[in-house]
């Protein structure tokens, strides 16, 4: 389920770096917002279920910190490729195709133990 989020947000990023005036804004909205909302509930699932529940205030700090660090920095990227290229298509097509990369790392994951 996670990856079908995921890719709703992969597909939200793309609308934006397509159309340009804005016609998708409620689409995109729905579907970033949906995307990001499951992030914040899938990391400490992920890692309780995997690292187990004593390692998950360490580990979701962790994790939390580098999810932290990405909101901060992608604004920066986001105006950095602007003023590069005059134009917001590159950083978000960036950003799209890093989006494929994490859901293909979530839904390749193994099983977890549930014993």
């Amino acid at each position: 389920m996670a990856g079908v989020l995921f890719g709703g947000a992969a597909l939200a990023v793309s609308l934006l770096a397509i159309d340009s005036t804005g016609n998708s804004g409620n689409a995109v909205a729905a579907l970033l917002g949906l995307g990001v909302g499951a992030e914040a509930d899938v990391m400490p699932y992920l890692i309780s279920r995997y690292f187990g529940i004593r390692a998950l205030g360490e580990l979701f700090g962790y994790v939390f910190g580098a999810y932290t660090l990405g909101v901060a920095i992608g604004p920066v990227v986001m105006g950095a490729g602007f003023d590069a290229t005059g134009s917001y298509h590159l950083p978000l097509t960036t950003f799209a195709l890093a989006l494929l990369v994490a859901i293909v790392g979530t839904v390749t994951l193994p099983k977890y133990s549930t014993g």
